[in-house]
C-alpha cells in the first residue's frame, strides 16, 4: 500500500472513532477542508475544524461517512463511499466521493466532490 493511501486511511479510521484530535494531527495546520455538510464553506486550519465539528455536534447533526474504494494518483487520495447526514429534522444519504491532498506526510486539502 502506498504511504499516502496509508496516510488517509489512518486518519480516516481516526475520524470514524471520533477521534478529533487524533484525526486533526493528519492534516497541516493551515490545511483547507472542504465538507459535503458544510455546503461549499471552505474550513481554514485546525482551530476552524475544531469549531465546525463543535457546531454540528450542538445542532445534533450525524455525519457518517462509509468509504468504499481508495484511488491514488500522485499526491492525492480519492476516497469513493457514501455520507449519511442525521440532523433533529431528517436524514439523507448519498454516494459520494472526498479528494485528499497530501504533502509531506500532511493533508493540506480535503473536499468533497460530486459522485
Amino acid at each position: 500500500m502506498d504511504q499516502i493511501e496509508a496516510h488517509v486511511r489512518h486518519i480516516w479510521d481516526l475520524y470514524e472513532k471520533g477521534d478529533v484530535e487524533g484525526y486533526l494531527a493528519g492534516f497541516a495546520p493551515d490545511a483547507v477542508l472542504v465538507p459535503l455538510a458544510a455546503g461549499g464553506r471552505e474550513i481554514h486550519g485546525h482551530e476552524q475544524l475544531r469549531a465546525y465539528m463543535a457546531e454540528q455536534r450542538e445542532e445534533r447533526v450525524v455525519v457518517q461517512a462509509v468509504a468504499h474504494r481508495f484511488e491514488v494518483d500522485g499526491d492525492q487520495v480519492t476516497v469513493r463511499g457514501s455520507i449519511r447526514v442525521r440532523t433533529p429534522r431528517a436524514m439523507s444519504e448519498r454516494r459520494t466521493a472526498w479528494r485528499f491532498t497530501v504533502r509531506d506526510g500532511l493533508v493540506v486539502r480535503a473536499e468533497a466532490l460530486a459522485a
